[in-house]
């Protein structure tokens, strides 16, 4: 396993790069490193230069690594992405980041999602949701709609989803179970694995450690954006115009000299009596 230091400039954009889809390092990276640690053994190493999708580590074959071998990068706790060993040298290797890799719904095999004891416990039991409530608590049923639809939000949640006999039979082949390594570490770290297995016999692996939206992998300002318009829209609550009047408000808080015009009159009057 590769964890990579988020506070390290370098490694920030490395990660940019790759959600981006393209890696495009900037300035003198030999002089820029990150902690590297590697699980089996345990030993440390640096990042020591990279260009487009290669990136050289100070881990070689004397360290185990022989051309072939993943290793899962890590920006903090959170889970970015692969680089797979191309060449080897005894105290470093040239490795290739691995793209992220899209299959459609029917390539899909089966699911096997490793969690800790109180994710089993609150989302194991609904296997056969039978409304869109219970729906939002199988985790079959949630694995399935990103499978098949990419994302699995508030709109995603409804009844020609919970009636699709796709997701109904993709759903079927999410198997959940509990990992007593990342049980251990609950609740610390709120960990998770996913491992597709698709039809032609491919193996795929993804892990998160730090899910999005807790503090120390927070929502991005335009992520943050984006659900409140969403949230607002579904539930009809204002208009698109209305919220971004009001995103631009929270952004500029410090400028107004009061808030009270922004909360209910109940709220205002206690907040400014006499006013």
């Amino acid at each position: 396993i590769i964890i990579v230091d988020n506070r390290i400039p370098f490694l920030a954009r490395f990660h940019q790069g790759l959600h981006a889809g393209s890696v495009d390092f900037i300035g003198d990276v030999a002089r820029i490193s990150g902690i590297l640690v590697f699980s089996e053994p345990r030993v440390d190493g640096v990042v020591l230069q990279s260009a487009r999708d290669l990136v050289e580590i100070s881990l070689g074959s004397d360290d185990g690594l022989k051309p072939g071998h993943k290793l899962d990068v890590f920006r903090r706790q959170s889970y970015v992405g692969q680089i797979v060993i191309v060449r080897t040298e005894p105290n470093k290797a040239v490795a290739k980041i691995v793209r992220e890799q899209r299959i459609g719904p029917d390539q899909i095999e089966s699911i096997r999602v490793r969690v800790y004891q109180a994710a089993a416990d609150v989302l194991g039991p609904v296997t056969e949701p039978r409304t869109v409530h219970q729906s939002k608590f199988s985790m079959g049923f949630v694995l399935a709609l990103i499978a098949a639809r990419g994302r699995a939000g508030v709109t995603e949640f409804n009844d020609a989803a919970l009636r699709d006999p796709m997701l109904a039979d993709l759903r079927r082949r999410v198997e959940m179970i509990v990992d007593p390594e990342i049980d251990r570490a609950y609740p610390d770290r709120w960990s998770s694995v996913v491992e597709v297995a698709t039809k032609e016999g491919e193996q795929l692996v993804a892990r998160i450690d730090v899910p999005k939206g807790d503090p120390e992998n927070p929502l991005s300002r335009d992520e943050l954006e984006a659900k409140a318009m969403g949230l607002a829209a579904y539930r009809k609550a204002a208009t698109r115009a209305e919220m971004q009047a009001l995103i631009d408000l929270c952004w500029n808080l410090e400028e107004i000299p009061a808030i009270g015009f922004l909360l209910p009159p109940a709220f205002a009057t206690a907040l400014h009596p006499g006013h």
